[in-house]
């Protein structure tokens, strides 16, 4: 059966100046990877977070970064399941 992951992250504020908040739905206690890559694709900061079954909110402090575009992606159980762009204001 193929899980619908769909809608299952959002990030808020957007555009941020410091806390991102990331809200993650899960069906099922899983293992999350939250990635952050700069615009040049290098990845700046990873968090691993356990979620629970229903709705869970990851903080990602931006205060370290600089003003730009980012790609946020979120990861459960391994698998891909949000890209997102982030700017920083």
């Amino acid at each position: 059966m193929e899980e619908n992951f769909e809608n299952a992250v959002t990030i808020y504020p957007n555009p941020v100046s410091d806390m991102l908040n990331i809200e993650i739905i899960a069906d099922a206690s899983q293992n999350n990877v939250v990635k952050l890559y700069d615009m040049s694709g290098r990845m700046i900061k990873e968090m691993h977070v356990q979620s629970d079954m229903g709705i869970n909110t990851v903080q990602l402090s931006m205060n370290e970064f600089t003003t730009g575009i980012y790609t946020l992606q979120v990861y459960a159980n391994e698998k891909l399941v949000s890209t997102s762009k982030v700017t920083k204001k």
